[in-house]
């Protein structure tokens, strides 16, 4: 980490080496220490441990080899996958084969403390050293690098933080199952604090289920992640009380247990029928994927919980994980699944307005209806952002890549819009409605290519402004104040009349007009621009004692197609001002 820090982001080859390093390294140690808690579990041999290690070995070596060339959301989801389950393993590896489910808990219970001790140790250490660092800095005019701060939180995170945590895992596991030590702050915290807090979510959720029955207003949207995150926060909660259900004491948590099972049932159904409207309207893709999947291990487990007799807890994180790595690398895996349901639905719509013949997309000769022109827009964005341009090549005939990335210097290339217009239809934002449309109004978004390095010469200071009419006073002007030694300045926009306003603090005004650029840009007709010069963004003016430079970094905001004025929304850059001597 420490290297990718230290490198420059120009030498992007080694940055992509180092990262990939990174992330395979840190995932083979996890699944390290998971083969080493199960060889000294079972008192494996030093042959077969030397082949579990050639194993993770070659299992690491297939894993950076199969890495992308860039981390995509596709390639973070695996990476993440393979992370939880390496992490779950570790959880229950030592007792795969013996049947000792206090010994599981007091494991896991270590693990869980010994985390949370190594995060506060962690933490006061940066914060002690961090301070200690600025007190050298102010008191004895030292220059202590900016960055100095983040390597040593990467230190202290990486190296001692592991170290130890690693040093506290319990040596002789298979002693624990004898252990009957509860800590009293944990036994306070999931009592007093964990279970009030579920049990009230619970009821929220409940509540909100009875509203839907009245009204039969059906759910949508997060409440899918409300159940799912409340239901695992409850499981958590009752495997930190499992040792006392037993207790004469707290006999109540066993009732609790049962009843908090079978209560999961009417809320699991509600998360089926609220994922299963998002898929009716939207299709699958990965995000509601895992959400079904976390529903279907939710079920099982309440299912196990209620029937069987053993009641063991290591059946929770064993089911999780398998779970996981079908969702993950299974061949209905997410990834395969959702890529296959949104071509499905792309095809369909497309041959349902004449557009889509013997597995090709012909151009439209027609008006097709609003909706299904933002739906396909919208399947186009998630295919090419999510699986990349390769995963709609098959249906053109044209190569995209060639079609819509003419200029080779661009960062980025909003495929969406150009495979719509290759077929004669015009790319719909989800955001955008009938009515917009109807209008004729655009969204306009400007931004320039990034600079390494600005010539301040000629002028006295340089500040970043940020303008957004979120913050517009009555008159639709938009204010920024900034204080630098004795001089005060202030910037103002109006938004539209397009006019930005720079304030001296001897009230001295000079004026740079954006609106004549702004109507420049969109001549071009490409309304969505990241890669413009810089100087088509550069506004200069001098008047009197003083002279300015407004440096726009992103610009945007909207227009009527019938009406030559346009609406400012925001602007965000820099400004250099100077004193003329």
């Amino acid at each position: 980490m420490l290297m990718v820090i230290e490198t420059d982001y120009t030498q992007k080859d080694n940055m992509r080496v180092l990262t990939q390093l990174m992330l395979t390294f840190s995932l083979g140690m996890v699944a390290s220490l998971a083969t080493d808690l199960f060889s000294q579990r079972y008192y494996v041999r030093n042959r077969t441990q030397i082949v579990f290690n050639f194993v993770i070995l070659a299992l690491m070596m297939l894993f950076y080899t199969t890495l992308p060339q860039e981390i995509t959301l596709k390639a973070g989801a695996r990476i993440f996958i393979l992370s939880l389950a390496a992490h779950l393993a570790v959880s229950f590896a030592p007792f795969i084969v013996n049947d000792e489910p206090n010994g599981f808990w007091q494991f896991n219970k270590s693990l869980f403390l010994r985390f949370l001790t190594s995060v506060l140790y962690t933490t006061v250490l940066f914060i002690g050293i961090g301070l200690a660092l600025l007190a050298i800095e102010n008191l004895f005019k030292i220059n202590v690098p900016d960055n100095l701060y983040f390597k040593i939180l990467i230190v202290l995170a990486g190296v001692f933080n592991t170290w130890f945590f690693l040093a506290g895992i319990p040596r002789q596991i298979g002693e624990l199952e004898t252990r009957q030590d509860y800590p009293r702050g944990l036994k306070i915290f999931t009592q007093y604090v964990l279970l009030p807090l579920i049990t009230l979510y619970f009821v929220i959720l409940y509540a909100y289920t009875i509203r839907i029955l009245l009204t039969h207003d059906w759910p949508v949207g997060w409440v899918c992640y409300l159940v799912l995150g409340f239901s695992i926060a409850g499981i958590l909660a009752l495997l930190l009380v499992w040792p006392l259900r037993d207790d004469e004491t707290h006999r109540w948590i066993k009732t609790y247990t049962q009843k908090f099972y079978f209560a999961l049932f009417p809320l699991i159904i509600l998360l089926f029928v609220s994922i299963g409207k998002r898929i009716a309207q939207y299709g699958i893709t990965e995000n509601r994927y895992f959400i079904i999947v976390l529903a279907l291990w939710l079920l099982v487990v309440a299912l196990y919980f209620l029937i069987s007799s053993l009641k063991r807890i290591k059946f929770i994180p064993i089911t999780l994980f398998g779970f996981v790595l079908l969702a993950g690398f299974s061949p209905f895996n997410a990834f395969s699944i959702s890529e296959s349901n949104q071509l499905n639905r792309l095809t369909k719509i497309l041959e349902k307005n004449g557009l889509f013949s013997a597995g090709k997309v012909y151009k439209s000769s027609k008006k097709i209806a609003f909706e299904d022109e933002q739906k396909i827009s919208s399947v186009l964005d998630y295919l090419t952002q999510t699986h990349g341009v390769e995963s709609v090549q098959h249906l053109f005939n044209q190569n995209i890549e060639t079609l819509c990335n003419k200029d080779s210097t661009l960062s980025y290339v909003d495929y969406s819009s150009c495979i719509m217009e290759s077929i004669g239809m015009k790319y719909i934002s989800r955001y955008e409605s009938e009515t917009t449309l109807t209008n004729d109004e655009k969204v306009f978004s400007f931004n320039i290519q990034e600079q390494e390095a600005l010539k301040v010469e000629g002028y006295d200071f340089l500040v970043n402004y940020t303008l957004n009419t979120s913050n517009a006073d009555v008159n639709n002007v938009i204010h920024q104040h900034f204080l630098i030694a004795k001089d005060s300045i202030s910037v103002e926009i109006s938004a539209s009349r397009k006019q930005f306003t720079v304030v001296m603090s001897d009230s001295t005004r000079l004026m740079l007009n954006l609106g004549a650029m702004v109507s420049l840009l969109l001549s071009d007709g490409d309304f969505n621009q990241y890669d413009i010069q810089p100087e088509k963004l550069t506004l200069q003016q001098a008047i009197e004692n003083y002279r300015v430079q407004l440096i726009i970094t992103s610009i945007g905001g909207s227009y009527l197609l019938n009406d030559s004025n346009n609406q400012l929304n925001y602007l965000q850059g820099k400004l250099m001002v100077g004193k003329i001597k």
